[in-house]
C-alpha cells in the first residue's frame, strides 16, 4: 500500500484507513442540508433577498429533518432528541432550528405581507425578530461542529476548529446558492 496519499487514522496518527460505522450517508446529508439552508438564509438576510430566506428555511426544515429521521432506527422516538439541552449539542441544535425557523418565518412573512402594519408591532419588534432569527441561524450553522468536536472516537474531529469549519462551510455555501438564485 502506498502511504503517500493515505489519510491519518486514529489517535496515534498512523497511516491507513478506518471505517466509520455510526454516521452514514443520511446523516451526512442532514449535516449538508442543515448548514446549506442556514447559510443561504443568513446571506439572504444580509442582502435582503426574501425568496432566499424562505428557501433557506425550507431546505433545513424539510431536507435536514427528512435525512435525520431516515438515519434514526426508531423515528417515533425522535422527540427525545430535544429533552437534554443542558448536556447535548444535538438538543441545542434542535432548539436553535425551532427558534430559527419560527422567527425566520415571522421575518419573511413580515417582509412579504407587511405584518408590522397588520399586527401593529413597531420597527423595534420587527428588528428583534430579525436579530433572533440571525443569531439562531448562526447557532444552526455551528452546532454540528460542536457535536462533532465532542466525538473523541475520530481524532481529526476532536478539535475546536470543527465549529469554525462548519461556520465557514455555511458562509461559503450560502453565497454560492444565492448566486444561483
Amino acid at each position: 500500500m502506498s502511504t503517500r496519499n493515505a489519510p491519518i487514522v486514529g489517535d496515534s496518527f498512523q497511516v491507513g484507513y478506518r471505517f466509520q460505522r455510526y454516521w452514514d450517508t443520511p446523516m451526512a446529508n442532514a449535516f449538508f442540508f442543515g448548514e446549506l439552508g442556514a447559510g443561504f438564509f443568513f446571506v439572504s438576510l444580509l442582502l435582503g433577498f426574501v425568496p432566499g430566506m424562505a428557501v433557506g428555511i425550507l431546505i433545513t426544515c424539510i431536507l435536514k429533518t427528512y435525512f435525520h429521521i431516515s438515519h434514526m432506527g426508531v423515528p417515533g422516538k425522535a422527540w427525545r432528541a430535544i429533552v437534554r439541552p443542558d448536556r447535548s449539542w444535538i438538543s441545542r441544535g434542535l432548539l436553535a432550528i425551532i427558534v430559527w425557523s419560527s422567527f425566520g418565518t415571522l421575518h419573511v412573512l413580515n417582509l412579504w405581507l407587511g405584518l408590522e402594519a397588520t399586527l401593529g408591532f413597531g420597527p423595534v419588534v420587527a428588528g428583534l425578530i430579525k436579530l433572533v432569527a440571525a443569531v439562531a441561524a448562526l447557532v444552526v450553522m455551528t452546532y454540528q461542529g460542536f457535536a462533532m468536536s465532542h466525538s473523541t472516537a475520530i481524532s481529526l474531529w476532536s478539535s475546536g476548529l470543527m465549529p469554525v469549519s462548519r461556520l465557514v462551510y455555511s458562509l461559503t455555501a450560502g453565497p454560492q446558492l444565492t448566486l444561483v438564485f
